[in-house]
């Protein structure tokens, strides 16, 4: 079976066709159209989105040989939120713990929150950790003795107006749309290891226009934070202001940018190539004093949030994963991170047939949660369902 998604970046849109199966990463063709992205009040350039979807979409058809009439989306982080909740309930007369009483306290956390009445989409429904009798948290709780059941439980929650004007406009381009998910949770479970996520680990994704940041835990995403005006592209507007660059040239030099710049070793100026092939050259100072003030404004935020939210959250076992085309592709970059937090710092790896770089692992994410919906049958036709658990469905606004 193939499926085909939408990942909407702020800066580029990717769409992939995939087949399921055995190999998740088995994506039969891609495409990738810059664009000028979006921001609070909606596209930044929206007359020219839709020719932006339908080239993107168009050039993953003609590779993968296929035509597309259905989309999964991926909903950025821009238009999402997470909430979490801890419930308690009594197991049956049998004292062991069931998969009904594990449906059981997921929809009670639901209802604890009142998310009836929020006026948003559920994404993704997961656990964070189950204890049985005050036990040690752990995600396997079915079939173990014991009188009371608790869970932390997490909801990725979607913008409605994200939702209703997505479906609306796909459909009017042709495109009917087959279930929304979170590329940056789809990542989340893909890249960490089943065995690693009884330890809360952080993901840093450095965009172009945003800097998102997630904790998950067990089968959960249970943080999230988005810095909507820390991105690299920043970094291509000071470049471009100071040298009067174009945005071509100024992402080369920033490509070429050495954070831990050794006079002895490291090219004294970097060099970047206009459209005629005429060479630029600006002197490594200079480009660090054009950049010094985004990166020390960038770095300051992150470190504030690991001080006040993310360090709180870690164990000992903890990791750091760097990800996104603004800053983990640049030398020094994750050396940097690591220092400003005290804590090592990984830039996070995977391995795929095409679309490789950390610029589109939130599509891959967003391809392999779809595919585990899929396989466990749990989309719906124009809509979507959270992978674990019981809840379905759109919670409306009251009123509609």
């Amino acid at each position: 079976m193939q499926i085909a998604v939408i990942d909407f970046g702020t800066s580029k849109i990717v769409s992939a066709v995939a087949n399921t199966g055995i190999d998740k990463a088995d994506i039969r063709g891609s495409g990738s159209v810059a664009y000028a992205g979006f921001g609070p009040d909606g596209w930044n350039e929206p007359e020219k989105v839709s020719e932006a979807v339908a080239s993107c979409i168009s050039a993953a058809e003609l590779e993968a040989k296929t035509q597309v009439t259905e989309l999964y989306v991926g909903v950025p982080g821009a238009f999402t939120h997470v909430v979490t909740g801890e419930a308690e309930i009594e197991t049956g007369e049998s004292g062991v713990v069931t998969e009904e009483d594990v449906e059981k306290i997921q929809d009670k956390v639901a209802e604890k929150l009142h998310l009836e009445n929020s006026g948003y989409y559920i994404l993704h429904r997961a656990p964070a950790w189950f204890s049985v009798d005050d036990g040690k948290q752990n995600m396997t709780p079915v079939n173990k003795r014991g009188s009371r059941l608790r869970a932390q439980v997490s909801f990725i929650m979607a913008a409605e107006d994200f939702i209703e004007d997505m479906r609306e406009f796909l459909s009017s381009l042709g495109y009917a749309v087959k279930g929304f998910f979170s590329p940056m949770y789809g990542l989340g479970m893909l890249s960490i290891a089943i065995k690693d996520r009884d330890n809360p680990n952080v993901m840093i994704d450095v965009g172009f226009l945003h800097t998102e940041i997630m904790v998950f835990q067990g089968d959960a995403c249970v943080y999230h934070a988005l810095l909507d005006d820390q991105g690299s592209g920043y970094m291509d507007g000071a470049l471009m202001e100071a040298f009067q660059l174009t945005m071509d040239e100024a992402e080369q030099i920033k490509r070429a940018y050495i954070f831990n710049h050794d006079d002895e070793f490291d090219p004294a100026e970097y060099k970047a190539y206009d459209e005629e092939g005429k060479c630029i050259s600006i002197p490594h100072r200079q480009v660090k004093r054009a950049l010094d003030p985004y990166l020390g404004d960038l770095f300051t935020t992150l470190k504030v949030i690991y001080e006040n939210d993310l360090r709180g959250m870690m164990f000992n076992r903890s990791e750091i994963y760097l990800t996104g085309g603004g800053l983990a592709p640049m030398r020094g970059g994750r050396e940097k991170l690591r220092d400003t937090f005290g804590r090592p710092v990984k830039n996070l790896v995977l391995h795929s047939n095409k679309l490789k770089g950390p610029m589109y692992h939130s599509t891959q994410g967003l391809i392999d949660v779809v595919m585990s919906a899929v396989e466990t049958d749990d989309t719906v036709e124009g809509g979507f369902r959270q992978l674990i658990g019981g809840l379905f469905g759109r919670f409306g606004k009251s009123g509609k």
